[in-house]
């Protein structure tokens, strides 16, 4: 119920400063079964949930036609920032914090204290306003190339002490 009043508030504080906005969602098959428990609230038709994207590139189209993203799930915030549309994400654990902080928005990351609609959009319009700096995600590409990196050496290591042992 909090979470149909939030986005319901969001919806709303968002149709109230003149935003056009849709639902979707790329999470759990329950997440739409939310979303239409938030259309309902609101009184609004179906066709303002689009239809949950299956598959990476179904998700990438679907956030490409988007000015910006209020999102809660990770995979989402990441593909809005890999697109270059700014995002603001809602965090209920430290993983999205560390994500924010990590690719330079941090204020960009709403935590559980944080959550009222007007807060929530205040944040989205900031995000609108400054965008995504492209050295920004160059430096996150950065970082997942090394990550990837370091970990291969492990792997590696791993396989071949594992064929090792099997001679």
């Amino acid at each position: 119920e909090d979470w149909i009043n939030l986005f319901a508030g969001i919806a709303e504080t968002l149709a109230a400063r003149g935003y056009e906005y849709e639902f979707f969602t790329n999470g759990l098959p329950n997440d739409v079964k939310l979303g239409r428990k938030v259309l309902e609230k609101l009184g609004l038709p179906e066709s303002y949930l689009v239809k949950r994207p299956v598959t990476d590139t179904e998700l990438y189209a679907t956030i490409g036609q988007y000015a910006g993203l209020i999102t809660c799930r990770m995979h989402s915030s990441i593909a809005s920032f890999t697109l270059g549309i700014p995002t603001v994400i809602l965090s209920w654990n430290d993983k999205v914090v560390k994500l924010m902080d990590i690719i330079g928005y941090p204020e960009r990351a709403i935590t559980l204290d944080q959550f009222d609609p007007a807060f929530i959009v205040d944040r989205f319009e900031a995000a609108l306003a400054e965008g995504v700096a492209d050295d920004k995600i160059e430096a996150m590409k950065a970082r997942a190339l090394e990550s990837v990196t370091d970990y291969i050496d492990l792997i590696i290591e791993a396989v071949t002490a594992a064929v090792d042992a099997d001679v």
